[in-house]
């Protein structure tokens, strides 16, 4: 689904959108053991922020394109494994044709339906004005050629600058206006070529954002706008991206930072502070839409959702909260048998223990049936205790999880099958366990627990 589609579907219910972005995980030349630990960090980092129920999720993109097969491969396990619609950062500085020709049609062949269309910076060493062959060198030529090549396929995200873009910003910290009004006209220019919504670059200062707001409105910018929240986790992280994006910082932000600038906790602390300050005036602005720079700390940004939520002002509802609450809720039960092995349709690399991957190509099928409950029998112990404690290779993990939050109710026991069902009271032990008001939601179980 479009992002614009689900902030759609989200705002007519009166909800509130919060999405999160991550950064590809960085790693030495050959050192392939320290990038595949990095990717299997990343998208554990991923699946657990999941769980507290984002519309959407991007992955970012290094300049040129240098880390390009390892977005494209993070991207696939978000859409497919973890089961999160993903938006993929895509620059055209310094990116031959074919490379964006490759990476616009892999997203594509993997289900992903999200490009977020950036000119990007050059790659280290490189000038800002070199161009490559058949290459693009704005965010506009990439629109339109997504547009021409793609038709209606991807849903198209641009960036927005709230105080100009940095390019523009003088030593004074400010953008000339007539520099700020070009830029309000190219942005005006970028969706009429095709792109159906603008997530912003990090502020600081919540004013600016909302005359942002206004100033897009009155230019003739009807499109969602997203404010972009970067919470402050660190005193030299913070310096870094408001060098990089040369960020107004207002004041009494400075006056905050600077006697506490040593200390990591209060840093974090006084980051998730700021941050929710500034999500409760933009919600009481009126605006429904909140985009987390989360730079892979997942616990700044939930604890900035927790507060927002203990404030009354996000819900913050998983898909299994839906199955549970909403009109989704049924009391269909689906059984299903798995002895032995059977032949999977889970594509998987790696030799797993073939028993778990059965079970889960059950869940797979029974998913795409949209069957809300399912209790599963096998007739392997070894399967069952390996559900209930966690201790399935993380990739099968990672599937586990996207599974659970597919269904309202999972259960999974064992039976014996050289023993008689019916009458065995092994077998009857194994199964015995009723489906009642008692049950608890995500909980698998093995013979004689509840």
């Amino acid at each position: 689904m479009k992002v614009v589609e689900k902030i759609r579907e989200v705002s007519e219910k009166g909800g509130i959108v919060y999405s999160f972005e991550f950064v590809p995980p960085r790693a030495k030349k050959g050192d392939i053991d320290g990038f595949e630990q990095g990717v299997k960090d990343v998208l554990e980092t991923i699946d657990r922020m999941v769980e507290h129920g984002p519309s959407f999720c991007d992955i970012t993109w290094r300049a040129g394109g240098t880390n390009a097969e390892r977005v494209l491969r993070i991207a696939k396990e978000m859409q497919n494994t973890i089961g999160v619609e993903t938006m993929v950062h895509l620059t055209c500085m310094n990116m031959p044709l074919d490379e964006i020709d490759h990476a616009l049609d892999t997203m594509k062949a993997n289900g992903i339906q999200n490009v977020l269309a950036l000119k990007g910076d050059p790659p280290v060493g490189k000038d800002q004005s070199q161009t490559v062959e058949n290459g693009f060198s704005c965010a506009l030529d990439l629109v339109n050629y997504i547009k021409a090549r793609y038709g209606d396929y991807f849903g198209i995200t641009v960036a927005g600058y709230p105080e100009a873009h940095p390019d523009k910003i003088q030593s004074n910290g400010l953008a000339d206006l007539d520099d700020y009004k070009s830029d309000l006209v190219y942005l005006k220019r970028k969706v009429d070529a095709g792109a159906d919504v603008i997530i912003s670059q990090l502020f600081f200062d919540t004013d600016i954002f909302l005359k942002f707001i206004k100033d897009c409105r009155e230019e003739g910018i009807t499109c969602p706008i997203v404010p972009g929240i970067l919470p402050i986790t660190t005193y030299r992280g913070y310096l870094r991206m408001i060098g990089i994006c040369k960020t107004w910082v207002p004041a009494e932000v400075t006056a905050a930072l600077e006697p506490i600038k040593g200390d990591d906790e209060s840093i974090r602390n006084y980051g998730i502070e700021l941050a929710t300050k500034m999500c409760k005036k933009l919600l009481a602005y009126g605006i429904k839409t909140l985009h987390f720079y989360t730079l892979n700390q997942d616990k700044s940004t939930l604890a900035i959702l927790q507060n927002l939520q203990n404030l009354g002002l996000v819900d913050i509802r998983s898909n299994k909260d839906m199955y549970q609450n909403g009109e989704e809720y049924s009391s269909t039960i689906l059984l299903a048998v798995v002895l032995g092995v059977a032949v999977s349709n889970i594509p998987l690399s790696t030799a797993y223990d073939a028993e778990c991957v059965s079970i889960l190509d059950v869940l797979l099928h029974a998913a795409r049936f949209g069957f809300p409950n399912i209790w599963i029998t096998t007739d392997s112990s070894s399967a069952c205790i390996a559900f209930k404690s966690k201790s399935l290779p993380w990739k099968l993990q990672l599937l586990w999880n996207k599974l659970k939050r597919s269904y309202a109710r999972i259960r999974i026991t064992t039976v014996w099958r050289e023993v008689n069902f019916g009458s065995n009271a092994a077998a009857k032990r194994g199964t015995s366990l009723a489906w009642g008001e008692s049950f608890v939601c995500w909980k698998t179980f093995i013979p004689g627990e509840d």
